[in-house]
């Protein structure tokens, strides 16, 4: 880029024979890339086996990665384990595939067509909500100061609940299917998928798939019970809504029917049940994963400060007075917005964003060889004490429209940049501004005397061991 070339490579942790870093990663991974910038700063160089790894912390040096010279950058060798669940869907994919998908896509999450997504989210959000009051109405409650035993038992993992009422509102809204009955299959046969995909990323060496080891196997057996409902879904499209019928079922505009039923303008291509089947598949990942660990996080938060939880249950009195939230009132829940900001500039769902260098680049004044690893850390960034005043305070604050006006692009990108930013960004922010409104207005969450809290980070950044919550009626 810019600076005067340097001879060598940039500075970084020495790492171990033939293992590199990988250990040290592995065992804690935010806090390797973070004690990287601390101590080498903006560009960091080491081996994670024998694979040389760049990492930028500079958001011009991000901004060149993403956005300016992205035709130079893939999706990381990591994602080809990501690949052993999601197949070759928008978020693995590469190229002119990748593109054809995207485009057949995006009319999904346009703004027009999410306007009549959100009544769909709130009756979720109340039916998790009626579920809640009659769990709280049972057995005796106590109060979360004691820690009592019968604490325990009306407590809820609230990292569950936003899974469960995620999942179910992408599956409504943009499958137009309902798969509560399978939520727990789901979230069971997910959450190890990515554990097995996560380990194979940070270890230095990994065993081929078809050894018939226990992980192996059991991984595989997930992944058929989640082609079971997935399959299953798109079977039940094709039986009730064939697209070479002018008269069928499923006839609104959502996003299975336009990937089943849309070719692409300058191919003509329709996707078959295989590639059908990857692009769910993430949707089921990507589409409420990031945002239940989100808003898992932001109600931890709100526990911990009772003055903003207290000030934003005065904007929600001031603009809603007790409704459930509409499309219409989305813009006005200002405060609310920025809470769900701040909340993912703390802990971002993506913390970790990889690219592969496809040839020579020069970066910060050091030569980039073809087929380097890059990593771009959206944790760092959002933590980072040169772009955040007292970066380990939440503080809503920050993103208010006067503060945030002047902020460097890649200072905060919770939903990555450049050609790959996130497709359904909007669809995301609005289903968490509808979940906080919703939720805050009935009840208030206090996390579970003695529950440990700590961050988990897998292809997404989750809690540890949950998040135990306990129940505080608003009325």
């Amino acid at each position: 880029m810019a600076a005067k070339s340097k001879t060598g490579k940039p500075p970084g942790p020495k790492g171990k024979p033939l293992v590199g870093s990988a250990l040290d990663f592995g065992r804690s991974p935010i806090k390797f890339v973070t004690d990287n910038f601390n101590e080498f700063g903006d560009i960091v160089y080491f081996k994670l086996g024998i694979r040389d790894h760049y990492q930028v912390n500079n958001p011009d040096y991000i901004k060149h990665i993403l956005q300016d010279n992205n035709s130079n950058y893939a999706k990381a060798k990591d994602y080809d384990e990501l690949k052993l669940l999601l197949g070759q869907g928008l978020l693995t994919s590469e190229g002119d595939y990748w593109l054809r998908h995207r485009r057949i896509a995006q009319p999904a999450f346009h703004h027009k067509q999410l306007a009549s997504l959100a009544s769909t989210m709130t009756d979720s959000a109340n039916l998790m909500l009626n579920n809640w009051e009659n769990l709280n109405k049972t057995g005796l409650r106590g109060t979360p100061d004691t820690g009592s035993a019968t604490n325990i038992e009306n407590n809820i993992d609230l990292a569950y609940e936003m899974m469960r009422v995620t999942l179910e509102i992408v599956s409504k809204t943009l499958l137009s299917t309902d798969v509560t009955n399978d939520v727990p299959i789901i979230g069971k046969a997910l959450t190890f998928a990515l554990k097995y995909v996560n380990d194979r990323i940070v270890s230095p060496f990994t065993m081929p798939t078809w050894l018939p080891t226990l992980k192996n196997l059991r991984f595989a057996r997930y992944v058929k019970m989640l082609n079971k409902v997935v399959l299953g879904i798109i079977a039940e499209r094709r039986k009730n809504g064939d697209p070479s019928k002018k008269e069928k079922k499923y006839t609104e505009n959502d996003l299975l029917t336009m990937l089943m039923e849309t070719s692409d303008v300058e191919t003509g291509h329709v996707m078959n049940d295989e590639q059908l089947r990857d692009e769910v598949m993430t949707i089921f990942l990507a589409g409420h994963e990031t945002s239940a660990n989100a808003l898992t996080w932001i109600w931890y938060l709100l526990s911990q400060h009772p003055q903003i939880e207290s000030k934003l249950y005065a904007e929600l009195q001031q603009v809603l007075d007790g409704r459930t939230p509409s499309l219409e009132d989305i813009p006005k829940l200002k405060y609310t917005k920025q809470i769900i900001e701040e909340g993912m500039r703390l802990y971002p769902p993506v913390w970790i964003i990889g690219r592969k260098a496809l040839g020579d680049d020069e970066i910060g004044g050091y030569k980039i060889p073809k087929n380097s690893d890059i990593l771009i850390i959206p944790y760092v960034n959002h933590h980072h004490p040169g772009f955040w005043e007292e970066p380990e305070v939440f503080n809503p604050e920050r993103f208010s429209p006067e503060n945030s006006k002047n902020r460097h692009r890649y200072h905060y990108f919770p939903f990555g940049g450049g050609q790959r930013f996130c497709i359904g960004s909007n669809f995301a922010m609005m289903e968490m501004q509808i979940l906080v409104a919703t939720i805050a207005q009935r009840f208030r969450l206090r996390l579970a005397p003695g529950h440990k809290v700590e961050k988990n980070p897998l292809v997404t950044l989750r809690p540890k061991y949950g998040m135990m919550m306990f129940l505080e009626d608003r009325i």
